[in-house]
């Protein structure tokens, strides 16, 4: 990390924002021609080549080993700071969340899982518990949750609670410093709070951080994840980092880094030459 001097802040956002711009660009001008389903084969390729291309140090990205997969986050520039970790979707494992408070020691979780039996004992050993699943409204639908008691995946209907609700009601802050997110096929109902002109912005709710494990799509999912992809590169709000393709499964890896609201960058990059 390369830390700028507090008195050229004029220098340092032009940098920094020069930065994300060109390497959205280099993402976007590899995504172009190509078909859905091509861009879903390549994108961790495509990533990986404009990572390489930037002028980022990419080791900023703390890397926070779970079960079965590593998760990344980009630490506060003041380590004692206090953070809103939301984990949306246990599935048994909190080793990330746990690495994460060898990081930064003020965070506090809160998660969110239907299965109730073998999450909540676990999860409340660090933090909030609630047995919702997450979705863009609140209703009861089908989902594929793992069991508590012998890890195996089933289908069953359970009981969502709305995202911007939840936040609302359980969080009760504006600003989220970090989602890990892997909640068996509920992203898909999810990405668009993301986007511009959502209920999430509406309601002046930042997040900073993403951690997100996309699963393996129907067609139609693969179209409106693709589609939120290039949306996200023409608004410049997120950047999208490390992806990582799970080949036995067909899922994504991939973290997103917001660099457009100010709390966010005050946090996480103020001082940064992007993530340098």
């Amino acid at each position: 990390m390369i830390a700028m001097s507090a008195t050229d802040p004029e220098i340092l956002h032009t940098k920094r924002s020069r930065l994300f711009y060109n390497y959205g660009d280099c993402i976007q001008r590899r995504m172009t021609n190509l078909s859905t389903i091509d861009v879903w084969q390549k994108l961790d390729h495509i990533v990986a080549v404009c990572e390489e291309l930037s002028n980022f140090n990419m080791s900023a990205f703390v890397a926070l080993q779970n079960r079965d997969e590593i998760k990344y986050h980009l630490p506060s520039e003041n380590l004692s700071d206090e953070c809103i970790v939301l984990s949306i979707g246990v599935g048994l494992d909190i080793n990330a969340e746990q690495a994460l408070l060898k990081v930064q020691h003020h965070c506090k979780f809160i998660g969110s899982d239907p299965t109730v039996e073998g999450n909540q004992k676990l999860y409340e050993t660090i933090g909030e518990f609630f047995p919702y699943a997450i979705g863009n409204e609140s209703t009861e639908v089908e989902s594929i949750i793992i069991n508590g008691f012998d890890t195996q995946y089933r289908r069953e209907k359970v009981k969502t609670m709305g995202f911007v609700n939840f936040i609302k009601k359980h969080v009760k802050q504006q600003l989220i410093d970090q989602i890990f997110f892997d909640a068996e096929y509920a992203e898909y109902r999810l990405f668009d709070y993301f986007l511009s002109g959502s209920s999430l912005s509406a309601a002046q709710i930042a997040v900073c951080q993403i951690n997100v494990e996309v699963h393996d799509p129907s067609d139609v999912q693969m179209e409106e994840f693709v589609a939120f992809l290039r949306t996200l590169l023409q608004e410049q709000h997120y950047a999208f980092f490390k992806v990582f393709k799970v080949e036995i499964w067909h899922h994504l890896r991939i973290v997103f880094v917001n660099y457009k609201h100010p709390k966010c960058i005050a946090k996480y990059l103020a001082g940064l030459a992007g993530l340098q």
